[in-house]
C-alpha cells in the first residue's frame, strides 16, 4: 500500500528542485558580462522509486544530480589554439613595423637618400675640387652618413633591449599564473571531494589558461589522481613546447637565460680570457669554445672563459631553465612571447624554422654593408693621393674598439666613423691620382675621386655569415646568407623592400586572418558556453511554470489530506 504523503512529498522535491534551478538560472544572469564565465545548468534525475507491492515500481519526485558547466572542451582547444597564434603575429607584426620605422624607408631620411647624398657631394667635389666649401661639404656629408649608421645600429640595438624587457616581463606573468593554476588545482581537487563540480574556480582556472594561452602555446593535460578518501578524481597539468610547467599542484618556473655563440675573430671590442669562472663582480663568464663547440683551455689545462661580448655580435639561442636547476631547450613556445624571443634573437640563420628574421638579422646587415661599403671606399681613397702629394688615408676608421692584439675592430654600423686627420683637414682627401711637378697633387687629376664616384653603380657583395665560412647545418646546408649583391642603394633597397617589407607584410596579413579566425572561434565557443539572456527569460518562464505546479499540487495534495484527517467519519455529526 502507497505512503499516504508520498504524493505530497513528491510535489515537495519539484517544488524545490524548480527552486533550485531559478537559483542557477538567477546565478548565471548575475554573471552575464562576467568574463571568462561559463553557463552552468542544474542537472536533475528522477528520486529513486519505492516498490508497491501491488502496483510495482512508484515514483517519489524528482532530485539535483549536480550543478554543472556548458562547455565545449574541443572548441577550447581550437579557440586556445588561434589565440597563441594570433597573439604570436601581433607581437611579431608590432616587432617589424618598429623596425620599418627605423629604416624609415622610402623618405628624404632614409639610408638611401643618405647614400645619395654622399655620392652627390663625391661629385661636386669632381666639379670644383679647388673649393674648399665643396670638399667641406663632402666631409660633413660623410660624417652625417656615418652618424646615421650609428644611429640606426643604435636604435636597433634598443629594440632588441625592449624585447628582452618585455619577454623578462611576460616570464614573470607566466610564471605567477602557473602558481595560481597549481592553487586552483588543489582547491578544486579538494572541493570536489564530494562529488560536486567547483564550477566558479573552474571558470578562474579556465581563464587562468586563456591568459597563459596569449603568452605561450600551452596544452591542457588532464590526470586522474587519487583523493584522501581513494577516489579517482581528475586535475590538470600544464605543457610548453612538450614540458610541463604545471603538474597538478606542482610549479616548474620557466627563466630567461639566453645563451651566446660568439665568433670572437669578428667581436668589434675588447675581451680578455681567463682561469676564472667570474669576473670582479661575482658575473659568470662565458666558457671559451672552438669553432666545432670544444672546450678551449691553457697549458695547464684550466678552463679558460671570456667577458660577454655585444649582444648584438652573438648567435643568441633562447634558453630556459626550470626552477630546479633542470635545463631545457624549449625554442618552440609560441603565442607572445614565442615571438619576442624570436624577434630578439633571429639572426636568419637557414638552420633555424623561424617565419620571419628577428631584429638582429637587420643589426648583422647594417653591420655588413657598413663594413663592405667601408672597405670598398677606403681601397678606392687610399689608392689616391691628397693635396700634399701623399698616400690616401682610409676615408672611414673603427672608434673606440680595438682588437685584443691592438689592431683597429673591424668596422661596423655602431663603431664607424670618417677619420680625424681627413675631418681636421680637407687637404687630406685624395682627390687625384697622380702627383704634379711640384710633388704635390695635380690639382686638374680628379680620377680617383671618379672611382669614387663609380662606386655608386658597381657592384657590392655582401654576405652575413651565421656561424663561420664553413659551417653546415644539420642537413649539411651552408649558414652563410647572401644579404645581397649589386649596386649600394639596390642591396639596401632589397633588404628593406624584399626582406623586411615581405616579412612585414606576411606577417600583417597572418596576423588579420588569424584575428577573424580567433573571433569566429571565439563567438562559437560563446554560443555555447556564454549566458545568453532571451535563452535564461525562456527558462525562467519554465521553471516558474514548474514551480507553481508544483506548490499547486502541494495545496492539491493538502486539501486530500484535509479530507482524510478532519473530515473523514465524520458523516452524520
Amino acid at each position: 500500500m502507497r505512503s499516504t504523503f508520498s504524493g505530497f512529498n513528491a510535489a515537495v522535491s519539484g517544488l524545490f528542485a524548480a527552486q533550485r534551478s531559478m537559483d542557477v538560472l538567477g546565478h548565471n544572469m548575475a554573471n552575464i558580462d562576467t568574463e571568462g564565465y561559463t553557463r552552468q545548468r542544474s542537472d536533475q534525475v528522477n528520486a529513486t522509486p519505492t516498490y508497491d507491492g501491488t502496483s510495482g515500481w512508484l515514483g517519489t519526485g524528482v532530485r539535483m544530480k549536480y550543478i554543472k558547466q556548458i562547455r565545449d572542451e574541443l572548441i577550447d582547444i581550437r579557440y586556445r589554439a588561434k589565440l597563441s597564434t594570433k597573439e604570436y603575429w601581433s607581437e611579431t607584426s608590432a616587432s617589424l613595423r618598429n623596425v620599418e620605422n627605423i629604416f624609415a624607408e622610402p623618405s628624404d631620411k632614409g639610408i638611401t637618400s643618405i647614400i645619395d647624398n654622399f655620392f652627390n657631394a663625391i661629385d661636386a667635389v669632381i666639379k670644383h675640387p679647388e673649393n674648399n666649401t665643396t670638399r667641406s661639404n663632402f666631409i660633413t656629408t660623410a660624417i652625417t652618413m656615418t652618424n646615421y649608421f650609428n644611429s640606426l645600429s643604435e636604435k636597433l640595438e634598443t629594440a632588441i633591449k625592449d624585447l628582452d624587457k618585455d619577454a623578462n616581463a611576460m616570464v614573470t606573468d607566466l610564471n605567477s599564473m602557473f602558481h595560481q593554476v597549481a592553487t586552483l588545482n588543489q582547491e578544486i581537487f579538494i572541493s570536489e571531494s564530494d562529488g560536486s563540480m567547483a564550477n566558479d574556480l573552474r571558470d578562474r582556472r579556465n581563464n587562468l589558461v586563456d591568459k597563459i594561452s596569449k603568452l605561450v602555446d600551452v596544452k591542457v593535460q588532464k590526470q586522474v589522481l587519487k583523493d584522501s578518501t581513494g577516489k579517482p578524481k581528475e586535475t590538470w597539468n600544464l605543457i610548453v613546447d612538450g614540458h610541463p610547467v604545471v603538474m597538478h599542484n606542482d610549479v616548474f618556473e620557466i627563466r630567461n637565460a639566453g645563451k651566446f655563440t660568439t665568433d670572437l675573430n669578428n667581436v668589434a671590442q675588447n675581451y680578455r680570457t681567463t682561469t676564472s669562472s667570474k669576473d670582479a663582480n661575482g658575473n659568470a663568464l662565458k666558457e671559451a669554445k672552438d669553432k666545432d663547440g670544444n672546450l678551449i683551455k691553457d697549458a695547464q689545462g684550466n678552463q679558460l672563459y671570456y667577458e660577454p661580448t655585444t649582444d648584438a655580435l652573438g648567435l643568441q639561442v633562447t634558453r630556459f631553465e626550470f626552477y630546479d636547476g633542470q635545463k631545457v631547450d624549449m625554442n618552440n613556445v609560441g603565442g607572445k612571447l614565442g615571438a619576442a624571443l624570436q624577434q630578439r634573437d633571429s639572426v636568419g640563420d637557414p638552420s633555424m624554422n623561424h617565419k620571419v628574421k628577428g631584429v638582429p638579422f637587420y643589426i648583422r646587415t647594417v653591420n655588413e654593408y657598413m663594413k663592405a661599403f667601408a672597405e670598398e671606399a677606403n681601397r678606392i681613397h687610399t689608392a689616391g693621393i691628397d693635396a700634399n702629394g701623399e698616400q690616401g688615408e682610409p676615408l672611414f676608421v673603427s672608434f673606440g674598439q680595438t682588437m685584443a692584439d691592438g689592431k683597429p675592430a673591424p668596422i661596423n654600423a655602431k663603431n664607424v666613423r670618417v677619420n680625424s686627420h681627413i675631418v681636421n683637414s680637407t687637404a687630406k682627401l685624395a682627390i687625384g691620382l697622380v702627383k704634379g711637378k711640384d710633388g704635390k697633387a695635380d690639382q686638374s687629376d680628379q680620377e680617383n675621386f671618379h672611382r669614387f664616384f663609380a662606386m655608386k653603380e658597381s657592384q657590392l657583395s655582401v654576405e652575413l655569415n651565421i656561424v663561420n665560412p664553413n659551417a653546415l647545418d644539420a642537413k649539411g646546408k651552408s649558414r652563410i646568407v647572401t644579404i645581397g649583391k649589386g649596386i649600394p642603394e639596390d642591396i639596401i633597397k632589397s633588404v628593406v623592400t624584399s626582406v623586411l617589407g615581405v616579412d612585414a607584410k606576411e606577417a600583417k596579413d597572418t596576423l588579420k586572418n588569424a584575428t577573424i579566425e580567433e573571433l569566429e572561434l571565439n563567438m562559437t565557443r560563446l554560443s555555447v558556453s556564454g549566458v545568453s539572456e532571451n535563452e535564461e527569460l525562456t527558462n525562467m518562464l519554465k521553471f516558474q511554470h514548474a514551480y507553481n505546479a508544483s506548490a499547486r499540487m502541494i495545496t492539491t495534495v493538502d486539501e486530500m489530506l484535509d479530507v482524510i484527517i478532519n473530515r473523514m467519519g465524520r458523516v452524520g455529526l
